[in-house]
Parts: structure tokens; C-alpha cells; sequence
């Protein structure tokens, strides 16, 4: 016996539903000497089957041509919205990363500025100390008065850092990045913070 007459177990279950199928669909049809053989017991000419056999058969393959056409401007409408989709979903996620690392610099430069206030602001009073209760000198007033412009320079950068975060942090994903990634909503300038 060759393999050809043999079938695996496994594909038996398709063959009989492929048979049962090839089955119901013969049930469902006539040849066409049945098809004449109706008309004739309607007493319709049997030169008149022919044609309309011809007819129904073009209508049929017409509908079928347009359900074919159909199906395929359905299939290239779905794949084209699936490209719009997945290009959408590549800019939002472009988006909502430019906004997390434009948020996580910005806030980056606030903590280092205000880190530095913080430093020059404890050397002022440091330099406070070792100067109080000496006499008036130049030098005396120079050091004070370089300690005082070191913490007027570093306010103003932090406060430049604060309101470029303040900014950054209004844009739309970034507020979605700020909301989520336990950012503060605003940050205060130096005059509303209590060194």
C-alpha cells in the first residue's frame, strides 16, 4: 500500500468535514437538465433556461467579484488605519519621552541651583561670623560683600532653573510625565522659598 492510500489519523477529522461540506453544497444545487426538468413542470420554454441560466451564473460572478473587491478595499482601509494607529502611537510615545527627559533636565538644574544657594547661603553666614566683631576694613566689607553677591548670583540661576521648569512642566504629556513620575506640579522662586 503506498502512503497516498493511507491517511494520518490526525487529518481524518478535516477530510470528513471537508467531504461533509463538499456534501451540503451538492445537496444545494441541480444540474441543469434538473433545473430544465422544473421548467418544464412550470411549462416554461426550454429555450428560455439557457439564458437565464447564463444570467443568474453572471450575477453571481459579479457578486461575487464585488464582495471580492469589497473584502480587499475593507483590508487595505483596516491595514492603513493600522499604520496611522501604530505612526500615532510612535509620536505619542516619542512625545512622552522628550517630555520625561526634558522634565527629569529641567528638574535636574532646579535641585543643582538650589543645592548651590544652599552652599553659598552657609558660606555667607560662616563668612557673617568670622567677621563679626572685627573693625570696619576693605577687606572686612569685601568679604561680606562678595558673600552677599554669591547668594544674589545663585538665586537668580536657581530662579532661571525654577521658571524653566514651571514651563516645562505646563506642556500636555509633560504634565502627564510630572503627575506620574512624582514631579512637583510648579516650583517656587526664591523669594517664596524660606532658606
Amino acid at each position: 500500500m503506498t502512503d497516498d492510500a493511507r491517511i494520518a489519523i490526525a487529518d481524518v477529522d478535516d477530510v470528513i468535514e471537508a467531504a461533509a461540506q463538499a456534501h451540503a453544497v451538492e445537496r444545494e444545487t441541480l444540474s441543469v437538465e434538473e433545473v430544465q426538468d422544473v421548467a418544464r413542470q412550470l411549462q416554461i420554454p426550454a429555450e428560455l433556461v439557457a439564458p437565464a441560466i447564463a444570467v443568474v451564473r453572471k450575477r453571481r460572478r459579479d457578486q461575487l467579484a464585488a464582495d471580492a473587491a469589497a473584502a480587499a478595499a475593507t483590508a487595505m482601509r483596516l491595514k492603513v488605519l493600522g499604520g496611522v494607529a501604530a505612526a500615532l502611537a510612535a509620536i505619542v510615545l516619542a512625545w512622552g519621552l522628550a517630555a520625561r527627559s526634558s522634565v527629569r533636565a529641567a528638574w535636574s538644574r532646579v535641585e543643582k541651583h538650589r543645592a548651590q544657594v544652599l552652599n553659598v547661603r552657609d558660606r555667607q553666614r560662616a563668612t557673617k561670623v568670622q567677621w563679626e566683631g572685627v573693625a570696619d576694613s576693605p577687606r572686612r566689607s569685601a568679604e561680606l560683600t562678595g558673600a552677599e553677591n554669591r547668594v544674589r548670583v545663585e538665586q537668580k540661576n536657581y530662579d532661571a532653573a525654577a521658571v524653566e521648569y514651571n514651563d516645562t512642566a505646563s506642556g500636555v504629556m509633560a504634565r502627564l510625565v510630572v503627575t506620574w513620575g512624582d514631579y512637583p506640579e510648579s516650583v517656587p522662586l526664591s523669594s517664596e522659598v524660606q532658606w
